[in-house]
Parts: C-alpha cells; sequence; structure tokens
C-alpha cells in the first residue's frame, strides 16, 4: 500500500522495458506510474519517470513526445534542486536533441551535466558523460575539444579504478 513504492517500481519495470528496446511496453509502465496517484506532489522531485518517458518516446522517434518529458524532469529536477535527476535529464535533452538532427542545441546541455557529475563528485558518471561530450565534438568537427576532453578523462578513468569507463574513453578518443 506504499504508493511511492508503486510509482519507483513501475517506473523500475519502464525501464527495464526500455533496456530490452520494448518502447511500447515501457511506456504502458511508464503510464501506470504516472497514474498510480491522483496526488501530482508525489511526482515533482521523481526526475527518472519523465526521463525514461522521454528516453522511450525518443527511441520511438516521437521528438515532440520526448522533448514534453525531458522537459518536465530538467524544470521538477530544478525546482527541486536534484541535480543527480538533472544531469541525467540533461544528458537525455542532449541525446534527444541528437538524435533528431538538432546537434548545435546539445552542446550547452551536454556541458551543463559535465558540471553537475563533477559538483557531485560522482567520477563514474564524470568519464561517461566527458566521453558522451567527447563524442558530439568529434561529430561536430571540433576534434581538439574532444581530445582534451578525452585525455581528461583517461586521466580520472585511470586514477579511479574505472575500467569499463576508461574503455569509453578510448573508443571516444
Amino acid at each position: 500500500n506504499d504508493t511511492i513504492v508503486q510509482i519507483q517500481s513501475k517506473t523500475g519495470i519502464g525501464w527495464v522495458q526500455i533496456e530490452m528496446e520494448q518502447y511500447k511496453e515501457a511506456l504502458n509502465w511508464l503510464y501506470k506510474a504516472m497514474h498510480t496517484s491522483g496526488n501530482k506532489k508525489l511526482y515533482s522531485n521523481y526526475g527518472a519517470l519523465y526521463s525514461n518517458m522521454a528516453s522511450a518516446y525518443n527511441s520511438l522517434g516521437n521528438e515532440d513526445s520526448a522533448r514534453h518529458y525531458i522537459n518536465i524532469a530538467i524544470k521538477d529536477a530544478r525546482e527541486n534542486e536534484n541535480l543527480l535527476s538533472l544531469a541525467t535529464a540533461l544528458s537525455m535533452q542532449a541525446q534527444i536533441f541528437i538524435d533528431h538532427k538538432k546537434p548545435l542545441l546539445a552542446e550547452s546541455p551536454l556541458n551543463e551535466a559535465l558540471e553537475i557529475r563533477k559538483k557531485l563528485n560522482d567520477p563514474f558518471y564524470t568519464v561517461f558523460d566527458m566521453s558522451s561530450l567527447a563524442g558530439y565534438y568529434a561529430i561536430n568537427k571540433q576534434p581538439s575539444k574532444g581530445i582534451a576532453l578525452c585525455l581528461e578523462g583517461i586521466k580520472l578513468a585511470k586514477q579511479r579504478g574505472l575500467q569499463s569507463q576508461l574503455l569509453m574513453m578510448y573508443k571516444a578518443l
């Protein structure tokens, strides 16, 4: 009978469906999560739901819905000063821009997400975001920025023993 746990569980099932590339089924679960309670305050600081909805819609090629839900996630995260959710949502927003052929809009959220990860002292996702931003620079003809970021990310990954992230940085390089 715990409404918050029900919302989180349904969102979690939706996320698993996204990971299995079953996007329509994911949306079914995410909408179930969204309609678990009529009390909208329960959702105001739960960016995972809206970020996952944006991700599923983005994977289905529905830019309008993807942007709608990622904007909710970003707005809620900013209002609640939830930096972890904000960094995740900004990274997803950048991916939406890239996937829908608006790459120039992606640089700002990628940079902001990286700065938040550094502020949170989260080396795993700092390196992850560095590789994303470096990949962005590579695709958008800014190799010197990408190389510098890769070298910084490789150094951090080695210092922190982040082997999986180290491989990601070498790939981006």
